[in-house]
């Protein structure tokens, strides 16, 4: 019986574990809603982060239980607003920085998008 109720609460403070990820969209991502359409989503799936413009392309810091965030991701692309064309180009695990909540954060085009395999922006 003890060996029970250690496994179920090990499963339900995995199941709680905050984690991160920073997610970098590129196609057509400005000037169709994207921004709003993110924060309602990240809203949906209990997701807490930011999400900003940079260069042409929408950068988002998404953090929450691996499964909320497996859920926003999946449904970033298949939900997209009608006249964006989203493209998943970077997807890396980021260092949690505690966001309560959900912001869209002022377009920033000096902000420049790190190389593939390099640490995210503020991590």
């Amino acid at each position: 019986m003890q060996v029970l109720i250690e496994k179920s609460v090990s499963q339900q403070s995995r199941a709680n574990l905050i984690e991160a990820r920073f997610y970098v969209l590129t196609g057509h991502v400005q000037g169709v809603g994207f921004r709003p359409f993110v924060y309602r989503l990240a809203t949906e799936c209990s997701v807490n982060g930011w999400i900003e413009n940079w260069m042409g392309e929408v950068a988002i810091h998404a953090e929450g239980p691996a499964d909320n965030l497996k859920r926003f991701q999946q449904q970033l692309i298949q939900q997209a607003p009608p006249y964006s064309h989203p493209v998943l180009s970077r997807n890396s695990v980021a260092q949690v920085e505690h966001c309560t909540g959900f912001s869209i954060h002022r377009s920033n085009a000096a902000k420049p998008i790190g190389k593939p395999g390099q640490a995210a922006p503020g991590a």
